[in-house]
């Protein structure tokens, strides 16, 4: 396996020639949204696929052969719909997510 960040991967990246074969080929196509934090602190949302019922995941790459990500997690989601997506999923690896005690929450 292909260690990739906090998400492993099963192949090789996919990018958007493969993916519109997978669209037409599988049925249980998802999409993750991987969220990172950038050099900057701030939210990266890296995508990946699955299908095959989870057995295969793999990076989204850009026609410029980069990893597909977005800093804002709305236009991430856009882009899943918009690409034809029906579900998205959210990973945190929250080793690397800021710590909470900033946050004040109402009890």
């Amino acid at each position: 396996m292909n260690k990739t960040r906090s998400i492993e991967t099963t192949d090789s990246p996919v990018d958007k020639k493969i993916l519109d074969e997978l669209m037409k080929e599988c049925s249980d196509l998802e999409l993750i949204l991987n969220h990172e934090i950038d050099e900057k602190g701030g939210s990266l949302y890296e995508l990946y696929v699955t299908y095959h019922n989870g057995k295969k995941i793999r990076q989204i790459y850009s026609q410029r052969g980069n990893p597909r990500s977005f800093k804002d997690v709305h236009r991430a989601i856009d882009w899943g719909k918009s690409f034809g997506f029906n579900s998205v999923h959210l990973s945190i690896n929250y080793d690397s997510y800021p710590d909470g005690d900033s946050v004040a929450y109402d009890d």
